[in-house]
């Protein structure tokens, strides 16, 4: 049998770390897949000049500015020319015991649906390996991405009774 093996761990690419860590999936999965396991996730934003914004209403303030780095919004623009004051930079997620019904129930239909095309799959710890059977749709490499990030969380929940994990964007 010929075999695609997928190693999540590259160098380049959106890792997320937390409870649990890994890469998405290169060209296949977005940041805020976790979302489809119904967890909301909080956007954490930077300003230009790389300091952490403190507060969530970033896009509805107009005059938030970095006062670390600079004595006005007015200052802080001129310095900037025409990037944005800031930027997203990560998304956290949080999933709590109260949220294992939902991902059981979304795990188990997509292990219905495209389980078949998995050949093997192995937790260690906070990170997962997967290998994947020959010749798999193109159209179902998303919903697999998906299943092996749905597993890593069910099992920290499991585990801890709680994931917390940031993704890159």
């Amino acid at each position: 049998m010929n075999f695609i093996r997928i190693q999540i761990l590259i160098k380049m690419g959106r890792y997320y770390y937390g409870d649990i860590h890994g890469k998405f999936w290169f060209a296949i999965q977005a940041s805020n897949d976790a979302s489809y396991f119904g967890a909301i996730p909080t956007p954490c934003y930077s300003f230009s000049c790389g300091c952490d914004v403190k507060q969530t209403k970033v896009e509805t303030d107009t005059d938030l500015y970095c006062e670390s780095c600079y004595l006005s919004v007015e200052e802080h623009r001129k310095s900037i020319r025409n990037e944005s004051l800031w930027h997203l930079r990560e998304l956290d997620y949080s999933f709590d015991d109260s949220d294992i019904p939902t991902l059981e129930r979304k795990c188990m239909s997509l292990e219905r649906r495209f389980g078949k095309y998995i050949e093997s799959y192995e937790l260690q710890d906070t990170e997962y390996n997967v290998t994947l059977k020959k010749n798999v749709p193109s159209e179902h490499l998303l919903p697999l991405a998906r299943l092996c990030l749905g597993k890593q969380i069910l099992h920290c929940l499991k585990e801890n009774n709680s994931c917390y994990f940031s993704a890159e964007i």
